[in-house]
């Protein structure tokens, strides 16, 4: 067997890691551009986009606007509670025009942040028939 040189693979190895970084960063940018897009279409004050968690099976904030985007990175979501919970169990979208009369809304998050929210549409985010967000 022939003996492998250990700086070109090392070399490789980098270089395969920071394509990777390079596709996170970019996957960033466009969810970025995507959520800020959806919030000027629909006039919204606030938008949040949560992903599901694999490993703890939670919606995750994983991007928002606003200034209090930072303060919601704390909250996690079970399938089935709150509207991106339920969203994520059906792959159906919810619009509530009245949030704070729907039993479905999950007040922790705005309470704690102070976040008002009158109104929300929230969309499945899909890849095939997998809801991921």
């Amino acid at each position: 067997m022939k003996l492998v040189d250990n700086e070109p693979n090392i070399h490789a190895v980098r270089k395969l890691s920071s394509l990777f970084a390079e596709a996170n960063e970019e996957i960033d940018l466009l969810l970025s551009v995507v959520i800020g897009t959806a919030t000027e279409m629909v006039g919204a004050k606030h938008s949040s986009l949560l992903m599901l968690d694999e490993q703890s099976q939670t919606l995750q904030f994983y991007q928002a606007t606003g200034k209090k985007r930072d303060d919601l990175k704390q909250f996690e979501l079970p399938p089935g509670v709150g509207f991106a919970g339920i969203v994520l169990e059906t792959g159906r979208p919810i619009i509530s025009n009245d949030v704070e009369s729907d039993e479905r809304w999950y007040r922790k998050a705005s309470e704690t942040t102070r976040i008002s929210v009158k109104s929300i549409a929230c969309i499945p985010l899909k890849l095939g028939d997998k809801v991921f967000g």
